[in-house]
């Protein structure tokens, strides 16, 4: 028999089948089972992903607000700090329970009292009803500063002749200085009481409200 035409032996041609068909199986093959299983696997890993990835944009979006909104109060918190600054500076705080603050010249009765109004306090009232107090105030606060015509806090608006302070007190002898002969009303349009310095005195008198005075300031004193 030739080389060509040996034949090969049956159960070398099983053995070399089974070989074959085990190769097939281990490398090849997936059952319709086993398919659904990592398909089910690769969804529920995407969900997982997608789900953390949803918590994690929520975070950020919650923090993003947190720190908004803190940054937002803390901006308003300086402001305010700010605001309280530059409303204290230049106020004189005295023994009874009153701090005092002048604006200089050029403002009317009512533009004096919406300053004054601005800065926490009104037109000088107590201050100027106490005799000592009064004259410490002249002399240490509108004296240096060479103001001699300075609006106060009281007036006859209401009533000609009614004078009364702003804080509702009435104006009596014992709680003002007026100079001799004021007030007087003069040509019938005089309303507003000021301090005015005569013949070397600061006294108080009535003027016109339109008049450019300077303003005496005063408010309780504030801790802050």
């Amino acid at each position: 028999m030739s080389k060509d035409n040996v034949e090969v032996p049956m159960t070398r041609q099983y053995e070399d089948s089974s070989l074959q068909h085990t190769n097939i199986m281990d490398y090849n093959y997936v059952s319709p089972t086993m398919g659904k299983g990592w398909k089910c696997i690769i969804v529920l890993t995407f969900l997982i992903s997608f789900g953390a990835l949803a918590v994690g944009v929520s975070a950020f979006v919650v923090n993003y607000t947190q720190r908004g909104k803190l940054e937002t109060a803390y901006r308003i918190h300086i402001e305010s700090q700010l605001k309280n600054l530059s409303r204290d500076i230049g106020w004189v705080q005295l023994y009874n329970g009153f701090q005092y603050l002048v604006k200089h010249g050029g403002s009317t009765y009512f533009d004096a009292r919406r300053y004054c109004k601005s800065k926490g306090g009104d037109l000088a009232v107590s201050g100027m009803q106490d005799n000592n107090t009064r004259e410490y105030i002249l002399n240490n606060i509108l004296e240096p500063k060479t103001l001699y015509s300075t609006w106060i806090g009281l007036n006859d608006l209401n009533e000609e002749g009614s004078w009364v302070w702003v804080n509702g007190d009435p104006v009596t002898r014992e709680n003002s200085k007026f100079h001799p002969g004021q007030p007087n009303n003069f040509n019938g349009n005089q309303h507003c009481g000021y301090i005015s310095k005569i013949n070397g005195q600061f006294v108080m008198a009535d003027h016109f409200c339109e008049s450019p005075f300077s303003a005496l300031c005063e408010r309780h004193i504030q801790y802050i």
